[in-house]
């Protein structure tokens, strides 16, 4: 039996109350869909009933699942709430509350003058099909001129567009995608938290790094954003591996980041917390190399200044093969003040001439392997007095292999050191 139009006279109260006597009889033989259509009824008034619900519209809901012996989750559009196809792994109330979201974020008046695309996207779907996602916009766009019961008695016949057939995200720990974010905005400008800016004549977006960086302090960066799905994925749920790339596919740098839990992630290059390896060695380009080099020394230089004074050595910056960016003049200027900052430079490179001579009065500590005499005599002007510069040279081109001279502050000779078998 389906009743859907009664009017409204004071005999119908007593009706009312029968049919309803009637009703809690048949669905007494099924507790679970007796509670579904009760708690179905209450989601569907809302909370402190905000949505105008009739007794005959709960009547005509009920009754249809007592008549057909059905899930309640299939007649929910009777009561102008989304269908819920009938799950063991799903609570009813999570059910309910989907598909109460369903109504009100696809079909509700606040979203009136959203687009269909919008709407759908607010759901955060779970991994939807593309003719889940096609259907659903046809369906919203079908529903735009007809009142909200008719047109969710379209949904009787989609199955695949009920909830539990579509899903939503809920608490993640594993990541299913990511959406990389644009360094361009809306208007096709370069966003400034990009650090690049605009090239010249069509061109990719160009980092730029200033030459009176030191001085100015306009210091130049570079950033990644960076959204990943689920939405809901948990702070600390995954580890990424953040890298710049050249056009050649060579790996400059990369730095390791936690997922942060945030609206958008995101990645600085030269203010992190964790350890970073910039490989300029991976490119044979040698402008790349040192313009590359200049730009890590910079942001190093900036964040030592940022973070202050310090009464004990907090970090090491290694520069190995340090003869590709040998001539940058900030790399004395930082071996002279980084100390008092709490930073350890260490450089290393094959030849002592690839380095400017300023750089040997402000570093302290040198170890020496075996050298050309060319180069220990370059070394040993730089490090020792004239009286020990010709037995310095002779020691330096004799020494073994896994052998090394060490030179430290507060000794006037260095001290032979050797690696273990």
């Amino acid at each position: 039996m389906r009743v859907t139009h009664f009017s409204c006279g004071p005999a119908v109260n007593e009706s009312e109350l029968i049919a309803f006597k009637h009703l809690e009889n048949r669905l007494q033989s099924t507790p679970a869909n007796r509670h579904f259509a009760e708690l179905a009824v209450k989601r569907a008034r809302g909370f402190g009933h905000r949505f105008s619900i009739s007794k005959w519209t709960e009547f005509d809901f009920l009754c249809s699942v007592a008549a057909d012996k059905k899930h309640p989750g299939e007649y929910l559009h009777h009561i102008g709430l989304w269908p819920v196809q009938a799950s063991e792994e799903s609570e009813a109330t999570i059910g309910l509350d989907i598909s109460r979201m369903f109504v009100d974020r696809l079909l509700g008046r606040t979203v009136s003058g959203t687009s269909p695309a919008r709407r759908i996207e607010s759901l955060r779907l779970l991994g939807p099909t593309e003719q889940q996602t096609r259907d659903l916009e046809a369906f919203i766009r079908s529903s735009a001129t007809k009142p909200l019961l008719p047109a969710l008695a379209d949904l009787s016949d989609k199955r695949h567009l009920w909830v539990n057939n579509l899903h939503v995200e809920g608490a993640a720990q594993a990541i299913q995608n990511i959406e990389l974010l644009s360094w361009r905005t809306n208007t096709d400008k370069i966003a400034k938290w990009s650090g690049l800016e605009e090239g010249e004549g069509g061109a990719p977006p160009v980092l730029i790094l200033q030459r009176d960086a030191d001085r100015t302090g306009d210091y130049s960066k570079l950033e990644v954003k960076w959204k990943a799905r689920p939405e809901n994925l948990k702070e600390g749920a995954v580890e990424y591996r953040v890298a710049i790339i050249t056009d050649m596919d060579e790996e400059l740098a990369c730095r390791e980041v936690t997922h942060s839990g945030k609206k958008d992630e995101k990645c600085r290059f030269w203010e992190s917390d964790q350890p970073i390896v910039i490989r300029i060695h991976t490119t044979q380009n040698d402008n790349l190399q040192k313009a590359f080099a200049s730009l890590v020394f910079y942001g190093l230089y900036k964040e030592m200044f940022r973070r202050g004074l310090q009464d004990h050595i907090t970090h090491a910056v290694v520069f190995d093969e340090a003869h590709r960016a040998a001539g940058l003049k900030l790399i004395p200027i930082m071996a002279k003040e980084c100390r008092k900052y709490g930073i350890s430079l260490v450089v290393a490179s094959q030849e002592a001439k690839d380095f400017n001579v300023s750089l040997f009065s402000a570093i302290a500590n040198y170890l020496v392997l075996r050298l050309t005499e060319a180069d220990a005599r370059a070394l040993a002007r730089n490090v020792s007095s004239s009286q020990q510069e010709r037995v310095l040279v002779d020691k330096i081109k004799q020494m073994d292999r896994f052998r090394a001279l060490y030179f430290c502050e507060g000794k006037s000779r260095p001290s032979l050191v050797a690696l273990s078998s």
